[in-house]
């Protein structure tokens, strides 16, 4: 996959798609309510499922949505499940969501996992280790607090 890589522009209904298979860095970013979510997400999918069978030993997934609807939750379900399950048990999986700060001093690990379940299967166990980051964003967009969630 090394040199791979997959890109589109945001809209104002769509997010940001940077996926850099050089380095494992994968990004969602922007708002995510497309009247077609298969033309937004359908190549990104394949892409990912190519970078599941050549991942790097880190694959940050980061999603930094200011909304996202019902279809964009599929579609970036099963991009989780297809990251969470690749066959590389030492790797490691790094979900970063990105949230406003007041929103994350409220959260619990509990509230973590109910607000994902849409996006992840938690009853069934990664192949890969799996990490969920909290980050807790200003009024700014810039990253004030973390907070881990280990699964």
């Amino acid at each position: 996959m090394s040199g791979d890589n997959y890109y589109m522009q945001g809209t104002n209904n769509t997010p940001k798609i940077d996926f850099n298979g050089v380095t494992g860095e994968l990004l969602l970013e922007g708002r995510s309510m497309p009247s077609n979510s298969i033309g937004v997400y359908g190549e990104a999918y394949e892409w990912i499922t190519r970078y599941a069978e050549d991942p790097r030993p880190t694959t940050n997934f980061r999603m930094n949505l200011d909304y996202f609807n019902t279809s964009s939750v599929i579609w970036i379900s099963k991009m989780i499940k297809v990251l969470s399950n690749m066959e590389f048990p030492d790797y490691t999986l790094m979900l970063y969501v990105y949230l406003d700060i007041e929103d994350v001093i409220e959260l619990d690990p509990q509230d973590v996992v109910d607000l994902l379940t849409p996006m992840f299967d938690f009853n069934k166990e990664p192949t890969v280790n799996l990490c969920i980051k909290l980050c807790g964003l200003d009024s700014n967009g810039k990253v004030i607090k973390e907070s881990d969630v280990l699964l």
